[in-house]
């Protein structure tokens, strides 16, 4: 059996994937802006640092539903925080599919 090493920083994005399904958990039981806040911050990080490791196709489509989501806030004139508040809407996918 071989043994795959990997490198250093996607051990690290698969901490981070884990520390943030945890937060997520967390948040559930014990409601927090500030967990929301942090969980959605590390969301934008993994989701960048993803932009990496996809095919063309895959971040073509991620640029533009990142332009989409651009564009609404724009429009809708919504703050900065907003903005990252919404890369925490979907850690419920991350969190079940870390876990499972």
């Amino acid at each position: 059996m071989t043994r795959t090493q990997y490198h250093p920083m996607i051990r690290l994005l698969g901490v981070i994937c884990y520390v943030t399904a945890v937060l997520y958990l967390v948040e559930l039981f014990f409601p927090s802006e500030t967990l929301i806040f942090i969980y959605s911050i590390t969301a934008m990080l993994l989701l960048t640092s993803t932009l990496f490791f996809l095919s063309m196709i895959n971040r073509i489509i991620v640029f533009a539903l990142l332009l989409a989501g651009t564009i609404c806030l724009i429009t809708t004139d919504s703050g900065l925080y907003i903005a990252i508040l919404g890369f925490g809407e979907n850690i419920n996918l991350l969190s079940f599919t870390s876990v499972a």
